[in-house]
């Protein structure tokens, strides 16, 4: 990809290396490649799309990220001529004929885009008002003030103050905020478009039923100011106190209960300037029936109940519609941010017990203490978290209903409930200094613990990429363990046998987890014997963009060598888009004992200086798009000597669409086992002239215990084939056959099948010719059957064998 030089082929860039990668794993240069883009072209300056906006929608998104990272832009007044393509800003607000008839409102920042023939896009956004009068400094240092005509903010650091402060190199006393750069004025302009952002991105509606235990019961009584009174004659009365509706458009009630208080409220909402508005009284007409409220603007209701008779209480969520974008784009922002600055977090054990720990009492859900020995309840000032940026809980967190961190303002009656019931871990929570006064708790006074942590910026380095991706990748292993972010594997600095070391241990965890391992893309040098047990899925990135090159003569990848049980290979098991190269060093490719139920797909398996891959003993085994090349024997299929029985023989083994190409001993060669099945194979190369112990399939002692079917080869192709045979079957029990397969020399190959006291059946439309010797021998007592349009060349008997 050529290097970008404008903001549209940068994004192009980040949404084809990043944003629209779906192979589950960056690889860590195409990380540094695409920061270095944005350090060196944009200064960090990315702009991030919501997934679910339309195209037209798209296009106003852009345009604002346009106009917020552009270095320069064009500033138009009502005399403007539009010359061309380009974004605008407004020079001062007012009604622009000359702009689609555009108004720009005060104290906003107006943008317009000309597509330069007749088009028009344009879009206003508020700029927050701190003071009446302000002024825009372009730098503090100089003095130097914008004009009226360049309120339109540019990418170098503003500062926005109050008019009587006073400038000094510093940011002044009296400052209000610090506008924002780089990457944090796009956080911003998320912020101040927050009805943007809610209006474009399609409405999914996300029902809430609030349920009764959300109540707090005891004779509790709704006031008209959002308090409560307590009378202990009426425990059945309740309150839904402070139910959270930030992210919630309506309500919907039914079957309210009169309890014969008509000078209160039913209930109250607590608008998001804290003041606080009667939503429903028990004087409302209809006031027992179906009734909807518009909850915009509102951030949490209290509701009076009584106990036997619970409404219907129905939420409408905006979940999916404000958050989205929102969530999208913060996860891109936490990324960048911390290439372009890393950090790490210094923790601090709290001491316990805060002052005026109420002791064996938990706190629960619904804000009631009950007893509980050994536990206890209090607060931590937010005055002890001062200069902290975290707050963490640990261990012994299992009690129930227990609440066990809370945030609270008594002042405003927030009361946020951020950890309840029985959890297992450690749970971090962002501390918010300006919402909450104090942080409740509830601890089991033995194993309990809580942390306050800072973030340190640390310097760059390196691996810092690495770094960041390793410690947050391992924290959630939805799909798998990554071996590259989480345990090194591929690192442009590991030595093969530190790739080893750390492919092991990938794959150990990825067993002990039961969960798949991912290997990254790129070369993998390692020095063999990488332990594969079979119940793991081993994933890279491509069959030809992983790849694990073997730097020693031992065999790559191995099943383990010791086990209690002898079928210590058996289990669920994958290997899956990779290439697995001897590099002409290694001996053997896969050497496998006693495996079952196990597929490999889409795998390349070449240039080892032995065989592609060994088996003993496998059981219902599948091969799927593999090439074997570039050997001497593709695969070697055997009975396993310790599998208890007299040995375990390889059964139900299926090859569909594989490729045996370059093997200069044997393609396949397959002994004491039975049902051998090949389905659109194709066959090239195998053999090597003036060796007839050489060919394609070398097959003998099949079916020991009489089940049947020795080999099937179904609708495959052959060509180029060299030494001494296609085939060469001997003693088996069973029958091989071929049913529209193209038994084809087209090389120099000598015999086509060699049928030595077996039975093997030509049907469907297979063929046999081309060979220099003969196209099938059968001797010995073999018997050899063609029947409906299969064709045989040449054929010879001998020594009891039977052809017809």
């Amino acid at each position: 990809m050529p290097v970008p030089s404008n903001i549209d082929e940068l994004l192009e860039l980040i949404a084809d290396q990043i944003i629209d990668n779906n192979s589950g794993l960056i690889e860590e240069h195409t990380l540094r490649y695409v920061l270095n883009q944005l350090v060196t072209i944009l200064d960090t300056k990315v702009s991030l799309i919501s997934p679910n906006l339309t195209a037209e929608q798209l296009q106003i998104w852009k345009n604002i990220a346009d106009f917020k990272a552009s270095d320069s832009i064009g500033v138009i007044t009502n005399s403007t001529v539009f010359p061309d393509a380009k974004c605008w800003g407004f020079a001062a607000p007012g009604s622009y004929t000359n702009a689609n008839n555009t108004t720009i409102t005060a104290n906003s920042i107006g943008i317009i885009t000309y597509d330069g023939i007749n088009t028009f896009s344009n879009i206003s956004i508020p700029i927050p008002q701190n003071s009446p009068n302000i002024r825009i400094y372009e730098d503090l240092t100089t003095g130097t003030v914008l004009n009226a005509k360049e309120q339109v903010i540019s990418n170098n650091v503003p500062y926005i103050v109050l008019q009587s402060a006073t400038v000094g190199t510093d940011l002044p006393t009296g400052s209000k905020f610090k506008a924002l750069g780089g990457l944090e004025k796009y956080e911003y302009l998320l912020d101040v478009n927050k009805s943007y952002r809610v209006n474009a991105i399609p409405t999914t509606e996300v029902i809430q039923n609030i349920l009764e235990n959300s109540v707090t019961y005891g004779g509790k009584f709704l006031q008209y100011d959002n308090t409560m009174t307590t009378n202990v004659n009426y425990p059945a009365l309740g309150v839904i106190y402070n139910l959270d509706v930030t992210n919630s458009y309506k309500l919907r009630v039914n079957q309210m209960f009169d309890i014969q208080a008509g000078n209160l409220p039913s209930i109250v909402g607590v608008k998001e300037d804290d003041t606080v508005y009667t939503i429903l009284r028990y004087t409302d007409p209809g006031f027992t029936g179906l009734k909807e409220f518009d909850l915009t603007g509102v951030k949490s209701i209290s509701i009076q109940v009584q106990q036997g008779h619970f409404p219907q209480i129905k939420l409408f969520n905006y979940e999916k519609v404000n958050l989205d974008a929102k969530n999208y784009a913060d996860d891109r922002f936490k990324v960048l941010e911390h290439f372009i600055n890393p950090y790490e977090i210094q923790w601090e054990e709290i001491t316990m017990p805060q002052s005026g720990e109420v002791d064996n009492q938990v706190m629960t859900g619904s804000f009631i203490p009950v007893n509980s020995a050994g536990f206890a309840y209090g607060k931590i000032p937010i005055a002890l978290l001062s200069g902290y940026d975290y707050i963490k809980v640990s261990g012994g967190i299992n009690a129930g209903d227990a609440l066990w961190l809370w945030g609270q303002n008594l002042q405003t009656a927030v009361y946020d409930k951020l950890l309840l019931g029985n959890k297992n871990g450690e749970f971090q929570f962002e501390i918010d200094h300006a919402k909450y006064e104090s942080y409740g708790y509830t601890r089991n006074k033995t194993s309990t613990k809580f942390y306050k942590g800072k973030k340190v910026f640390i310097s760059r380095e390196k691996d810092s990429v690495y770094n960041f991706i390793k410690n947050n990748s391992a924290v959630s292993r939805h799909r798998g363990v990554d071996a590259f972010a989480e345990f090194g594997v591929g690192k442009d600095t590991n030595t093969p046998a530190q790739n080893t070391t750390a492919l092991n241990s990938a794959i150990a965890a990825a067993q002990a987890a039961n969960v798949p391992c991912y290997l990254p893309g790129g070369d993998i040098r390692h020095t063999g014997n990488i332990v594969y047990p079979q119940n793991v899925i081993l994933e890279g990135a491509g069959m030809r963009l992983t790849r694990l090159i073997s730097t020693t003569a031992a065999p790559a990848l191995v099943s383990p060598t010791t086990a209690a049980d002898p079928y210590f290979g058996l289990g669920l098991g994958s290997i899956r888009e990779m290439t697995i190269d001897g590099d002409h060093i290694g001996t053997n490719g896969i050497e496998i004992k006693n495996v079952a139920n196990s597929k490999y797909s889409n795998v390349l398996i070449k240039s080892f200086t032995n065989k592609c891959l060994i088996g003993y003993g496998l059981l219902i085994f599948e091969f799927d798009n593999v090439y074997f090349q570039d050997a001497k024997y593709g695969i070697y299929l055997d009975y396993s000597t310790d599998s208890g029985f007299g040995g375990m023989h390889s059964n139900l083994i299926v090859f569909n669409r594989c490729h045996f190409l370059d093997l200069t001993k044997i393609g396949a060669e397959l002994t004491h086992g039975a049902m051998y099945t090949f389905n659109s194979c194709s066959i090239g190369g195998t053999g090597t002239d003036g060796d007839d112990a050489t060919g394609f399939c070398k097959a003998y002692n099949l079916s020991p215990l009489n089940e049947g079917i020795d080999i099937q080869f179904n609708s495959c192709w052959s060509e180029q084939m060299r030494g001494g045979y296609w085939l060469n079957l001997s003693q088996a029990n069973g029958v091989t056959t071929f049913n529209d397969t193209m038994v084809w020399n087209f090389g120099t190959c000598k015999k086509g099948i060699i049928n030595t006291g077996s039975k093997v059946l030509l049907s469907g439309s297979s063929y046999v010719k081309g060979f220099v010797t003969v196209g099938v021998e059968t001797t010995n007592g073999g018997h050899t059957k063609t029947q409906g349009f299969a064709t045989v060349d040449t054929h010879t008997e001998s020594s009891g064998g039977v052809f017809n």
